[in-house]
């Protein structure tokens, strides 16, 4: 979907292990995901932890700010 098809603001919705971001009308910007779980040693040490994802969310609900 298109930037400008989504209306601002954007919200931060909390989800068990994810984020999603909605528009003003509820339309779902995206989802970002994460696992608090420790899973060093099993190859998927690249997920994101609650914090980064919050963080990458906060940015996306921040673009319709930033591109103007």
């Amino acid at each position: 979907m298109a930037l400008d098809r989504l209306t601002p603001p954007f919200r931060i919705k909390p989800h068990d292990a994810a984020f999603q971001v909605v528009d003003a009308n509820g339309a779902t910007v995206c989802w970002v995901h994460y696992d608090e779980r420790d899973l060093i040693g099993t190859g998927f040490g690249d997920r994101l932890t609650r914090k980064g994802a919050l963080r990458v969310a906060t940015w996306i609900r921040r673009l319709p700010e930033l591109v103007k």
